[in-house]
């Protein structure tokens, strides 16, 4: 067995010099000497034939082979696949295409190689004389890999199809074109935006509940508005926001403006609920608040949290278009300065 370190030190090697080190120390001419042996696979393959093939490869990154296998092979490793116990999660089961148990069964590479027919097929030189042009050196074996997947019930995916929400549908099926005709690595890309968008739009539309204005005698109140006064009532309209504030919000949010009733002179906005506020959302919430001021509406804003403050101020929308004392931590405080700034609201 190799030492560890001797092992770590050619590992550290080829990572080194990109295999190109041991690459050049093991290219040889080794193509005479294979194919003195008679392959049972490829009867009629010459040094030609595998330099094609070999070529064809690197250029379409596979080959589909004119010659199959004989019966007797596929009927061995077929038998070979019924015998053998493959994993199945945590559990190692035969595979019954009777009873299926899962969409994959993964046999284990030391067990498969034991048989006489996998090894036949390891051994064969045209296929190690292909895998040797291929790679310009010495082929060495890694591992042989066999595995069952099964259909029906569990291949989810399409069968879900009908059940899943028609953006996913969209989705995968941009991806899924994109992958075929295109390319992999772009199609993956545009997948991740595409469902950054399609999310983005789903988190504005949860909050369309929300962008209602109405008396706080209509609109669901929190705890700490249930013993409000019947002239507080009437008088003072409540805004309740919840969840971040961004561009997918904002087309409902500028609504806000022209839902509130002419007779309305005060609006309470409650913003103890958004903890996040982006560029798109700050300058919506702007808008909003130079219509309700060109309305001679007073904003009080109410619970407001420390990154849109932080926004909020710095674009000037508190300290400028909205006064700091018309700011408050909590609603005590706010509904205090109400009753104090406004003779006709009693607590």
């Amino acid at each position: 067995q190799t030492p560890k370190m001797a092992y770590m030190a050619m590992v550290n090697l080829y990572c080194l010099t990109n295999g190109e080190f041991l690459a050049k120390l093991n290219q040889k001419n080794f193509f005479s000497y294979f194919l003195k042996s008679e392959s049972k696979l490829f009867k009629k393959i010459t040094s030609e034939n595998i330099n094609e093939v070999a070529k064809e490869i690197k250029n379409e990154g596979y080959k589909i082979f004119e010659y199959q296998l004989n019966t007797k092979t596929i009927e061995e490793l077929k038998s070979l696949s019924y015998h053998l116990k493959a994993r199945v999660g945590n559990d190692k089961i035969l595979f019954d295409p009777r009873d299926k148990k899962s969409n994959i069964y993964k046999f284990n590479p030391n067990d498969v190689v034991q048989n006489r027919w996998v090894q036949e097929l390891i051994m064969d030189p045209v296929l190690i004389n292909i895998a040797g042009t291929y790679l310009d050196a010495n082929p060495i074996f890694d591992f042989a890999a066999m595995w069952w997947s099964t259909d029906s019930k569990f291949n989810k995916g399409l069968n879900a199809l009908a059940k899943i929400p028609r953006t996913e549908v969209v989705i995968m099926t941009v991806v899924l074109l994109l992958s075929v005709f295109w390319n992999l690595v772009y199609a993956v890309g545009i997948g991740l935006v595409l469902a950054s968008l399609f999310f983005m739009k789903k988190m504005g539309d949860l909050g369309k509940d929300d962008t209602r204005v109405t008396t706080v005698a209509k609109e669901k109140m929190w705890s700490d508005e249930k013993k409000l006064s019947a002239s507080f009532r009437e008088n003072v309209f409540i805004k309740h926001l919840s969840g971040p504030l961004f561009f997918g919000f904002t087309s409902e949010f500028v609504n806000i403006s022209n839902q509130i009733p002419k007779s309305a002179n005060i609006l309470i906005i409650r913003m103890s609920k958004v903890p996040y506020i982006d560029q798109s959302g700050l300058f919506a919430l702007e808008d909003v608040l130079l219509d309700l001021t060109n309305k001679d509406i007073e904003v009080i804003f109410v619970g407001i949290q420390e990154q849109p403050k932080y926004l909020m101020k710095t674009i000037g929308i508190l300290g400028k278009l909205i006064p700091e004392e018309q700011v408050f931590e909590d609603f005590a405080s706010c509904k205090k300065y109400v009753i104090d700034a406004h003779s006709s609201i009693s607590a």
